[in-house]
């Protein structure tokens, strides 16, 4: 009898990557949820793309980015900060014109718009979650968990 690979979810995860500690931060995240057997794309991990090893190829990067988004099976972002860092939103926004289930997350206590944590375009995301955590109390397992349950509830 011949075994079947059992498929794993594509998920592409979008979000600031400028800091070591915002990298630091995806890196333990997207390690959580490849734990729960998913593909995670990290753009961090993609490569800095060079021209004439020099100067960065702002371009290649993004249409790599595009590419993966093409693929993947759903987007998450994170809408932490003030404002949502302008790559992920154009990302959310690439997968939401190509139909693609988009999961946004919050764990920032700011409210963006009240009554919403997040700006109210990032209500056209398939699901958006708040987990803000309580100080002293923060888990990245709980933020793993609220995640995982929202991309099986998208994606069936």
């Amino acid at each position: 009898m011949e075994e079947k690979e059992i498929k794993k979810n594509r998920i592409f995860y979008g979000g600031p990557l400028f800091s070591v500690s915002e990298r630091l931060f995806n890196k333990e995240l997207a390690e959580k949820l490849r734990v729960k057997g998913y593909e995670v794309i990290l753009p961090q991990d993609l490569g800095i793309v060079f021209k004439d090893n020099q100067e960065i190829d702002y371009k290649a990067i993004a249409e790599r980015s595009k590419k993966e988004i093409e693929k993947c099976d759903v987007l998450l972002v994170n809408l932490d900060g003030p404002d949502t860092d302008s790559g992920t939103a154009l990302e959310a926004g690439i997968a939401i014109g190509i139909n693609k289930p988009v999961i946004g997350w919050r764990t920032d206590i700011r409210m963006v718009e009240y009554p919403l944590p997040w700006n109210g375009m990032f209500e056209l995301c398939t699901e958006a979650i708040h987990v803000p955590g309580e100080f002293g109390k923060e888990s990245i397992d709980e933020l793993a968990k609220e995640i995982n349950e929202a991309i099986k509830k998208v994606l069936g």
